[in-house]
């Protein structure tokens, strides 16, 4: 888990049942990923909140059909009734409800349904073998309270049953340099929390172990990290699934702003992570985090993250002549990520939008959002020409930043 100063695709699925109107429902983590991927026209809005079935299947129902988190293959899906569409290995797929996919559980070939086949009554009963001892699980007395933290959460009940099921050692120790804790797969499969973490509350370190449990959860099911990561982008993908787990619970367990009372840096953080995923510019912060990314390229290569909506400004900019050169400028830098923030947090309260010259990030304030398109385009067209291949920082003085202001605005009026 990195520390409070970073902001840290495994299918996303949780949330406890909760008596709700239709009113006061939404849609979080994997349904709202699945939701936003198929279309809202398609899926319609919620009639409940999520929750468990019995055949521990986790069921949200629509105005359009029913979203699903299938235990048996730990995929998100969304039918009506009669198609089914599913997030699985190879992104999303539509089907009819009568077919089946060669990779699910009762694929039939020729793309049906599998009829499980009678189990033929044993010739004799075998002995039974003796059961082995299983391993022990090394638990730091000190971090027994965060775990029970952790289960205080329907988010959280569901990441104690993960960490549970893969039963890690967990233990105070010595993280890498700017990491607040550390998962080693196996052999040694153990989760190390930094030893200067001693002293805060065991919500804190229930948060944080919440990142790691995504991680711990993942290796089991999926593989270590170098056969499940084929690209830096399904690195950066899993970063945004942990930092969303620790943000909704966290905002569980304090609510949309976090904790009132937050008086160490690091809650002061996590109230910080609640609130952007709630303004859902958490996976903006994490994709174009540098530590994030410098990490995750040693698994390959990954892409420049645009913001969907930044994305259709990115398109309406292109269709003047000179808006097609900001684009192709747009190319050729370094810039790896547009997204939206609030920049009071970067230090100017009053700009709507900046380019990070350091981070190469463009970033437009979440003001922004509610604005038009071509309000958007106007300041994307300033922070590309702020961010063009050519241009030198190194000499420059008061009076070249003022005049490279002076041609930026120029070339957002000319637009």
């Amino acid at each position: 888990m990195r520390r409070f100063a970073l902001f840290l695709s495994f299918t996303l699925f949780l949330l406890a049942p909760a008596t709700v109107s239709a009113a006061e429902c939404e849609f979080v983590l994997g349904f709202q990923t699945l939701r936003d991927l198929i279309g809202h026209d398609v899926v319609g809005e919620c009639l409940e909140n999520q929750h468990y079935a019995a055949n521990g299947n986790a069921e949200q129902r629509t105005t359009g059909g029913l979203l699903v988190w299938r235990k048996a293959d730990n995929w998100t899906a969304f039918t009506d009734g009669y198609r089914t569409w599913i997030h699985g290995p190879q992104g999303l797929q539509q089907r009819l409800n009568t077919e089946r996919f060669p990779w699910e559980p009762d694929y039939a070939p020729g793309g049906g349904i599998a009829t499980p086949s009678p189990t033929p009554a044993p010739l004799a009963t075998p002995a039974p073998l003796p059961t082995p001892a299983p391993p022990t699980q090394a638990i730091d007395p000190a971090l027994v309270s965060a775990l029970h933290a952790l289960k205080t959460t329907p988010v959280g009940e569901t990441l104690h049953a993960w960490f549970t099921e893969a039963a890690p050692g967990l233990t105070f120790g010595v993280a890498p340099e700017g990491w607040t804790s550390r998962y080693h797969e196996p052999p040694r499969h153990e989760i190390v929390m930094d030893y200067t973490l001693r002293n805060e509350s065991p919500d804190v370190l229930a948060a944080l172990l919440a990142w790691e449990v995504v991680l711990v959860s993942n290796t089991k099911r999926r593989g270590v990290q170098r056969a499940r990561w084929r690209s830096g982008t399904d690195c950066l993908d899993e970063m945004v699934t942990a930092d969303r787990y620790v943000a909704a619970w966290w905002r569980e367990r304090f609510g949309r702003n976090g904790l009132r009372s937050a008086t160490t840096e690091m809650e002061r953080w996590l109230n910080q992570l609640a609130q952007l995923y709630d303004e859902r510019t958490l996976e903006g912060m994490v994709r174009s985090s540098r530590t994030y990314r410098e990490w995750c390229g040693q698994y390959g290569a990954h892409e420049r993250f645009v913001d969907p909506l930044l994305e259709e400004a990115l398109g309406i900019m292109r269709a003047t002549d000179y808006g097609e050169k900001l684009y192709q400028a747009y190319l050729q830098s370094r810039v790896i990520s547009i997204t939206f923030d609030r920049l009071e947090r970067h230090g100017v309260p009053d700009a709507q939008g900046i380019y990070q010259h350091a981070t190469n990030r463009i970033i437009f304030d979440v003001a922004l959002r509610n604005e038009s398109h071509f309000a958007r385009v106007a300041v994307l067209a300033h922070e590309i020409y702020h961010a063009r291949p050519s241009r030198n920082i190194k000499d420059y003085t008061t009076e070249k930043c003022f005049e490279e202001e002076a041609l930026a605005f120029s070339a957002q009026a000319k637009w």
